[in-house]
């Protein structure tokens, strides 16, 4: 009876641990952004950095290190219009958790989850 009580253990704690591990790979909850001041700071993901200013003021740096300035305002609770120098404005839903900001465009779907990093 004991070392079936032993390796029934073993078995809750596999599980307990398998469990804790998959819920930290969850991606964590984002909130619409409601609050300029929520993404305002430079944001990079995969090479590319995105600097958000309180001015609305917003620059985009390639891989390349090549910057494309623009501006942004917010249309809506949680929709940003965004216009870069030379290119067509596009709107986008951003959300914003901790240290992360998702940003998905309206017409495209198109998804870039940033850090920040500032």
């Amino acid at each position: 009876m004991e070392i079936c009580f032993k390796g029934y253990a073993r078995l809750v704690v596999a599980v307990f641990i398998s469990v804790s591990v998959l819920a930290c790979q969850q991606p964590a909850p984002m909130t619409p952004v409601t609050d300029k001041s929520e993404i305002v700071g430079t944001w990079e993901a995969d090479g590319v950095t995105v600097e958000i200013f309180e001015d609305g003021r917003i620059i985009y740096t390639d891989r390349l290190n090549k910057r494309t300035p623009g501006r942004y305002e917010f249309i809506d609770n949680s929709i940003i219009r965004i216009e870069y120098e030379g290119l067509e404005k596009q709107d986008y839903k951003a959300s914003v958790f901790q240290t992360e900001l998702l940003v998905t465009g309206v017409e495209d779907s198109s998804t870039a989850r940033l850090r920040r990093v500032k």
